[in-house]
Parts: structure tokens; sequence; C-alpha cells
């Protein structure tokens, strides 16, 4: 029986399929896409972690805020705990946003196995 464009199933689990196109993408020079690739996954994944703890991390700065508001006897107090928040705030995003371009400039020196080696 044959499979996707006329291949027998035989020839599909051996294997062969598979092999030889990937074979002749890496002589052709496509072995750094594969490069490319697991470093592209990787500073993703580094970025995705940095990212979710940086909202775990202002969510409990959102609950404190809201339990300081809660406790407070006067509106003035109310205010300074506002500013502060979104000072505090302010202050996070733009250290996060550094940290996220120190990430992708890791990335952006290991995209090619030269660079990896420098």
């Amino acid at each position: 029986m044959t499979g996707k464009k006329g291949m027998t199933r035989e020839r599909m689990r051996s294997g062969d399929a598979t092999e030889q196109p990937v074979a002749g993408a890496c002589e052709s020079g496509l072995d750094y896409a594969n490069w490319l690739g697991n470093a592209w996954v990787y500073c993703l994944s580094e970025m995705g972690t940095e990212v979710s703890h940086f909202i775990a991390d202002r969510i409990r700065e959102d609950v404190r805020t809201q339990h300081a508001i809660l406790h407070c006897k006067d509106p003035s107090g109310i205010q300074e705990i506002q500013k502060a928040f979104i000072d505090k705030a302010i202050s996070d995003y733009i250290a996060e946003t550094g940290r996220l371009v120190e990430i992708g400039k890791q990335f952006h020196h290991q995209d090619t196995p030269e660079r990896a080696e420098q």
C-alpha cells in the first residue's frame, strides 16, 4: 500500500523517507537552521521563564498594594500607596525590559556555531 507521494508504508516506517532529505539538507548548508532552531528554542524558553517570574512578582506586588489600601485609614495614605505602586511598577518594567534584552543578546551571540565558540 502506498502512502504520501507514492511511498510504501514499509519505506516510510524504515526511516529511509526521512533520513535522506535531512542528510541532503545538512549537506546543502541547512545544518545552520538546526543550530539556529535549537538556540531560538532555548532563547524563547529563557524569555518565557523570565516573563513568568516577572508576572508572578508583579502579582505579589499587586496583592501587597491592595492589602495596604484595605488597611489604610485616610485618603492621603491611599494616594501615597498608589504612587509608590506606580513608581515601583515603572522601575520593575524598565528592569525587566533590560533583562529580556540581555537574554536576546545571548541568543544573538549563539545563533551560529562560529559565534557560539567566540
